[in-house]
């Protein structure tokens, strides 16, 4: 009896042995799954949309997503000197202080805004403003024009093992409207206001009361004109005939 108990214990050791073993090789492999998966998912670069007027001045952000655990990237943003004009770039508050970061403004047969950020053995590992950028749309610009995010070379874009990074990109679609629309929107604005007031101005006097007198009113006021005329002629000739009557019999 002991020897069954003591042979049916050392059996249920060896079970959870194997199952602890088993247990443990499987977390392993969903952790390195995990983080496999995460590692491989692809940097994303973004800029906002923006609508402005001609001769505005504007600020776009470029956005980083919170998986990047970039330590060097050299980034491009592209836009067109014949509607934009570049004036000032400023680096975001997630980045290293300490590191070396510089924006500069590029402007030949292509124009873009350089950013370049080195922070050695430190990483961006936070979701946020990489840096921002501050435009103005010229005067004679009008329609629609994209500021295109580049990494000019992948092996710029890089983790603090100097690995590369995947990324994708999301560019941004800048609207610029003219001011001439403004001031013909404006003007026909005012002019389809001043033609309503007009319009119920006129439905105002329209809905009052005419009193329009006819030719029957007129013929009526003659007909009775008349009989007065008459009924007065009548009384005096009364008035003449009995005077006359009197006068002769006296």
């Amino acid at each position: 009896m002991y020897l069954l108990f003591f042979y049916v214990n050392m059996f249920l050791v060896m079970i959870m042995k194997k199952f602890i073993s088993i247990f443990l090789t499987l977390t392993v492999l969903l952790l390195s799954f995990s983080v496999s998966a995460f590692a491989n998912d692809p940097v994303t670069l973004s800029i906002q949309n923006e609508k402005v007027y001609a001769g505005d001045t504007f600020t776009v952000n470029v956005f980083i997503s919170d998986n990047s655990q970039v330590s060097g990237a050299v980034i491009d943003i592209n836009y067109d000197k014949n509607m934009l004009e570049f004036v000032s770039a400023k680096e975001g508050g997630i980045l290293d202080t300490k590191a070396n970061i510089s924006i500069r403004n590029i402007k030949n047969d292509k124009s873009y805004v350089r950013f370049t950020y080195m922070s050695g053995s430190s990483a961006i590992d936070s979701e946020g403003i990489l840096f921002t950028v501050t435009f103005k749309a010229l005067e004679t610009a009008k329609g629609k024009t994209n500021l295109e995010i580049t990494v000019p070379n992948p092996a710029d874009f890089v983790n603090s093992s100097l690995e590369k990074l995947e990324y994708k990109t999301e560019n941004a679609e800048i609207v610029v409207l003219d001011n001439i629309s403004i001031e013909t929107t404006e003007s026909t604005t005012a002019e389809t206001t001043t033609n309503e007031e007009k319009t119920e101005a006129t439905e105002t006097e329209t809905n009052e009361p005419i009193i329009t007198i006819g030719a029957e009113d007129n013929d009526k006021d003659n007909t009775k004109t008349l009989l007065i005329v008459l009924l007065l002629v009548g009384v005096a000739l009364i008035l003449i005939g009995t005077a006359f009557v009197i006068k002769k019999k006296k």
